[in-house]
């Protein structure tokens, strides 16, 4: 069974969707689609770097890495990233056309946008989509008390 997976993490970031996909690559054959490494440094290695997308394998799992703008050290340059990992997965999963996958899986921290390039692959190759969001966005916002308008919550 072919199963693919975006996220905007993955090894060598330290995200438990890492432990997930080694667990499941001893019985399935699985591609990760995601962006480059960056995640708490903010900038992007130098074998990382690079328009075009990166092929590696990683403990039998095919990952596909695509070009984003790292996330540095500001809102803004977090910004950019979350917009970059949206527009250049969604570009790329145009053309990204492994094995026809049996199901395609997301795992995003936040915001939900992340599930862009995913939901455009699922519809290319006709399989159900499924994600899994560690982050309601708005609702932690809410929870946390730092948005207090609910007219701009809605």
């Amino acid at each position: 069974m072919n199963l693919v997976f975006f996220s905007q993490h993955f090894y060598p970031e330290n995200f438990r969707i890492n432990e997930i996909l080694f667990h499941l690559s001893k019985k399935y054959n699985i591609t990760v689609f995601t962006g480059r490494p960056n995640y708490h440094s903010g900038y992007i290695q130098k074998k990382y770097r690079g328009l075009f997308l990166k092929k590696e394998k990683i403990r039998d799992i095919n990952v596909l890495r695509f070009p984003i703008i790292s996330r540095g050290s500001s809102y803004f340059k977090r910004i950019l990233n979350y917009l970059s990992y949206i527009i250049s997965g969604s570009f790329f999963s145009l053309f990204m056309s492994k094995d026809i996958p049996s199901k395609v899986f997301v795992y995003a921290t936040s915001p939900i946008f992340q599930v862009i390039p995913a939901i455009i692959y699922s519809k290319i190759h006709r399989t159900k989509l499924y994600f899994w969001v560690q982050d309601l966005w708005p609702e932690t916002l809410v929870d946390l008390g730092i948005l207090n308008n609910k007219y701009i919550f809605k």
